[in-house]
């Protein structure tokens, strides 16, 4: 899933690391649950980013490109 993906990664997990930790948050039955645990902290301080401070340090980020397809 993350093949064609041309920038880095930090916190990606292997299929095996990802399936138990996905396995453990159900068997907790947890409403929710962010996988890897650092993108929380993340996503965290980006949300107390003022917009124009956002906006200037990921104006050039790599983004992904969209599949178009067929599903």
């Amino acid at each position: 899933m993350t093949a064609a993906n041309r920038y880095r990664m930090p916190f990606i997990l292997d299929v095996d690391e990802a399936a138990r930790r996905f396995a453990r948050v159900i068997a907790k039955k947890r409403r929710l649950a962010v996988i890897p645990w650092q993108m929380a902290l993340i996503s965290l301080v980006l949300r107390c980013l003022p917009g124009w401070l956002y906006d200037r340090l990921f104006a050039r980020a790599p983004r992904k490109t969209r599949d178009r397809g067929e599903a």
